[in-house]
């Protein structure tokens, strides 16, 4: 079963985007463009860590389950659509449960398919910019294909994030200046509301 997401992620300066997208048009089309409010839930786990995401993309909310160290390129994910009026109420019901860290992101993204099953995605997180590479695969094709978009990369001429630490040191950059921590207050859920609005 092709359910393992096979992602690698590159830190892009905005001076480098317009290259960066002539380059993704050579190879293949932009497919779409996003934009889109995530409620990011965090836990830490010795045997696999978990990721919820509660979002909406374009209008379409969705809960995508990521199973698998939180820096990693090969975790397991599970999605489940869900209908716009629930999308406070799943964040206060899953808010109960136990997280490292909980907080709110908006990113807007454009999507070009690259062809083979090849995903590749210029995101907006702020005054940030990224690139993620991606393919679905199997245990059995995880391998190639993380050789696969790393080759990608290199063509790309891109500087992946490699390690563990440069993975958090980018994702704290993120929380600390563009993203909001969200708890199970009142206030909270009030700007969540408010936020979401400008997404429907």
């Amino acid at each position: 079963m092709d359910n393992i997401e096979c992602e690698i992620r590159a830190i892009i300066k905005k001076k480098d985007i317009p290259a960066l997208r002539r380059q993704l048009k050579k190879r293949g089309k932009l497919t779409s463009k996003d934009r889109r409010l995530s409620v990011m839930l965090f836990r830490c786990d010795p045997e696999a860590d978990l990721d919820l995401r509660i979002r909406v993309t374009n209008g379409e909310c969705e809960m995508v389950m990521k199973r698998g160290d939180h820096h990693s390129s090969d975790r397991v994910e599970t999605a489940q659509e869900i209908e716009p009026g629930q999308f406070v109420g799943m964040t206060k019901l899953f808010l109960q449960f136990d997280w490292n860290w909980t907080k709110v992101g908006a990113r807007d993204s454009e999507n070009y398919d690259l062809g083979h099953g090849v995903i590749a995605t210029i995101a907006s997180a702020g005054e940030y910019r990224y690139l993620e590479l991606e393919k679905m695969a199997s245990k059995k094709t995880l391998s190639k294909i993380q050789k696969e978009l790393e080759a990608l990369a290199n063509e790309l001429g891109v500087e992946l994030i490699r390690t563990k630490d440069q993975y958090y040191t980018f994702c704290k950059k993120l929380t600390k200046e563009v993203d909001w921590q969200i708890k199970d207050r009142p206030a909270d859920y009030k700007k969540l509301k408010q936020q979401l609005r400008k997404y429907f």
